[in-house]
């Protein structure tokens, strides 16, 4: 969990907030975790009565969880039905809201952090919007001051300690000068305190190697300062006799000689930085860490000289220099393995460089940058190739065109966790016009891992309750527009449907490996039109979504071995399918896609009736086991229930016999067959 650099700040703060009218206390929640509590001036909430508000700060912030972010708005109200609300609203680094959160409170006197808190069902009476704009209302007059300041305090100790390492070599050429060591002190006590204002690690990095400099040097002034002799005493002991040698008594042995700093380590380690400077970039990418490593490691050894450590003090900061521009190169050649080993310069990633990754459409590019750098860059507005958009994603829809797809681009941001349900331009998700576009390739990427939002039911609800929203929100919309949206509605709940399934699968080993096949039936698709036009169809997602409906209540209501077998067999059924001769496919080119969608959905319809009857039977059974448990003998209900249940066994049997029909692709070249019949009937 990162440090939270805007806590850090505050605490050192609290005297000049308050001279501006800021208070600034320290406080802890209901589980007893400290955080900052920042004042907020009272406000006219109309149609809302305010009751309290502040903003808190903790110590701690994470990318990945919305609810430990740099800092939240609380808020406590009470609406004109007499119910007091408490909003929460989560502020990232960039002052953007990335998440609310409402819930009901016991009564108005529960303004304290500690007072108990009842969830209810009940609807918030303001939107998000409407809460959005009143939080940036208070906060941001307060943030915006204590932005400015936090800035400005670290810009002033970056330009002192600029200005110490200056001063610092200046003296380090008069071998002389007493003061050079204070100095090193000096600039050690601006990184300590600059280091936790700023999220990477340099400056501490920094810091160490001043620090065993100053060791070294200490250790010198020790080894050069006189020592005073005392005078011997030789005490006769009483008795004369010689007293034996023990072992306590010998002479120690001389300890190991440990390797020490000299200057020729120093010297043959500035002659390959000079080689490597002249290298060419491949070479410099390769050698330079390997390189870095042993200069600090030669920082860890003792016995040097003052003009020794002074110019291992240089050579640290003409590396670090080179290094930078280093850095830089390997980015831009691809040793994107090299450029990990270089944490130390890892905090140089910005927003430029993935403005570039962007504009290149350098997708292994655009994954170190959000791998190893601010996890925030997914929030900020980016300017690529003299556009702005609001973020990485809008860029993404932004940019992709049939000649160059930024698919693989779009991939790794939603797979870094990019929100898919930020608003476009035109105020829906953006989740939905990505969906929206058919032709696009940018849809796969939704569905590109197990986590992504396409396999998330909770992602599709959003999109329709947001939706629905929107076409209530907008009266005046045109007739097709709102039969469009509509439409999209009716496809994400069918969609969601095919979520919880995909979800439900997983839960096993033997699912994983199902699901991967048929990810693998989805990729194949792609090059069969009539098929991927298919997969769009709402009339195929409607009775697809009735399909998996009963086969996840068939894989609940039977026993684990035959859930196994399904899915096993259900997994070479995938496979079979999908690896018969390309010839079969490509007769599919010659059958209208109604006819070829009227056989998909009639084979459908026939394996939906065989589940229902598998259903229907399963609870049979169990019905009879649960009643059989309760009766000695067998009674007329009993004897009905396994009449039926005998009755339906045949049908149960063609479940399996379909699987084998599929793995011999008969029952593919006889839809094909059929479907070509039908398209040459009158």
């Amino acid at each position: 969990m990162a440090k939270n650099t805007l806590y850090q700040f505050l605490i050192g703060f609290k005297q000049e907030a308050a001279a501006h009218g800021i208070r600034i206390e320290q406080d802890s929640n209901r589980q007893q975790v400290s955080y900052l509590r920042i004042s907020l001036p009272e406000i006219n909430a109309a149609p809302l009565k305010l009751l309290a508000h502040h903003i808190s700060v903790y110590a701690n912030e994470s990318e990945s969880n919305p609810f430990l972010s740099q800092y939240h708005y609380t808020g406590l109200f009470m609406d004109e039905l007499g119910h007091t609300w408490k909003a929460h609203l989560y502020f990232n680094e960039e002052d953007l809201i990335i998440h609310c959160d409402y819930t009901v409170v016991a009564n108005s006197t529960a303004s304290s952090s500690t007072a108990p808190i009842t969830h209810t069902q009940l609807k918030p009476p303001f939107r998000d919007d409407e809460m959005m704009q009143l939080a940036k209302l208070v906060c941001e007059p307060v943030m915006s001051y204590l932005r400015v300041s936090f800035n400005h305090k670290v810009s002033s100790l970056c330009e002192a300690y600029q200005r110490l390492e200056q001063e610092a070599t200046e003296l380090s050429k008069d071998p002389r000068c007493e003061h050079y060591p204070a100095k090193l002190v000096e600039i050690c006590g601006i990184l300590r305190e600059l280091d936790p204002l700023v999220r990477h690690s340099k400056y501490k990095a920094i810091q160490n190697f001043i620090t065993r400099l100053l060791v070294g040097l200490q250790t010198i002034e020790s080894q050069d300062a006189p020592v005073e002799e005392e005078p011997i005493s030789i005490s006769v002991a009483a008795s004369s006799e010689p007293q034996s040698m023990s072992f306590f008594s010998q002479s120690p042995r001389e300890p190991k000689k440990e390797r020490q700093l000299d200057d020729e380590s120093i010297a043959e380690l500035s002659l390959r930085f000079t080689n490597l400077e002249e290298a060419t970039p491949e070479v410099q990418v390769q050698q330079f860490p390997s390189l870095f490593a042993i200069l600090n490691s030669l920082s860890l050894l003792r016995g040097a000289g003052r003009n020794t450590l002074v110019s291992l003090h240089q050579l640290y900061k003409d590396m670090r220099t080179f290094g930078e521009l280093v850095f830089k190169k390997s980015l831009l050649l691809g040793y994107f393995k090299a450029a990990a080993e270089m944490k130390m310069f890892h905090h140089l990633l910005s927003e430029q460089d993935l403005e570039l990754a962007l504009h290149l459409n350098k997708a292994l590019l655009l994954k170190f940058i959000l791998k190893h750098g601010d996890k925030s860059l997914l929030k900020r507005p980016v300017k690529v190739k003299g556009s702005v958009f609001p973020s990485p994603v809008h860029a993404c829809i932004g940019l992709d065109n049939s000649s160059s797809s930024m698919h693989d681009c779009l991939t790794v941001l939603v797979n870094f966790g990019a929100s898919m349900l930020q608003r476009f331009d035109n105020g829906l998700p953006i989740g939905h016009i990505i969906l929206s576009r058919k032709e696009s390739k940018l849809r796969d990427a939704l569905y590109s891992c197990p986590n992504s939002p396409g396999h998330c039911p909770t992602f599709f609800n959003h999109l329709i309750n947001t939706l629905q929203v929107f076409i209530n929100s907008h009266s005046e919309m045109e007739a097709k527009e709102r039969e469009s949206l509509e439409n999209s509605i009716k496809e994400y709940s069918y969609r969601k449907t095919a979520a919880s399934w995909t979800q439900y699968i997983q839960t096993s080993t033997s699912g994983k490996s199902y699901i991967r096949d048929l990810g693998f039936a989805t990729s194949f698709a792609d090059s069969v039109p009539l098929i991927k036009k298919l997969v769009d169809d709402l009339d195929y997602l409607a009775i697809l979504a009735e399909k998996q409906q009963l086969e996840m209540c068939y894989l609940k209501l039977c026993s684990n071995s035959d859930r196994q077998a399904w899915v096993k067999s259900s997994g070479s059924t995938n496979k079979a399918v999908f690896s018969v001769a390309p010839a079969t496919f490509l007769m599919l080119e010659l059958v209208p896609y109604e006819v070829f969608k009227q056989m998909i959905l009639k084979k459908i319809r026939q394996e939906i009736e065989e589940l229902r009857v598998a259903c229907e039977t399963l609870l049979q059974e169990s019905e009879i086991s649960r009643k059989s448990n309760h009766q000695s003998q067998r009674s007329r209900t009993n004897h009905i229930l396994c009449e039926a249940m005998a009755r339906t066994e045949d049908q149960i049997s063609q479940l399996e016999d379909r699987g084998h029909q599929y793995q011999e692709c008969e029952e593919l070249k006889e839809l094909v067959a059929e479907a070509l019949t039908e398209s040459y009937r009158p």
